[in-house]
């Protein structure tokens, strides 16, 4: 009889013992699954905030170059002016 008591007390401790292991390795894992969702995220904001900054930077040079573009046209249009008047005077 102490014998079969001995041997339930060992088996209930090791039941014990493997489901604190079991809880230990599923705490690691979902300590693991959040930090590697963390990462997953922060790099998409990343990428996202590259891509904006790529858009801005596009933006401005788009409406750089527009106003570059005015500026000549208006300058062409300048002379332009500058050439018709100087034929009426002549």
């Amino acid at each position: 009889m102490a014998e079969l008591d001995k041997m339930r007390r060992r088996r209930e401790q090791e039941a014990l013992e493997r489901a604190e292991r079991e809880r230990q390795e599923r705490r690691k894992k979902d300590e693991l699954e959040r930090r590697r969702a963390r990462e997953d995220y922060n790099r998409y904001r990343m990428q996202q905030m590259a891509v904006k900054a790529q858009r801005e930077k596009k933006l401005q040079d788009s409406i750089e170059a527009e106003d570059r573009t005015k500026k000549l046209v208006d300058e062409l249009d300048r002379k332009k002016l500058e050439r018709q008047d100087q034929g009426f005077q002549q």
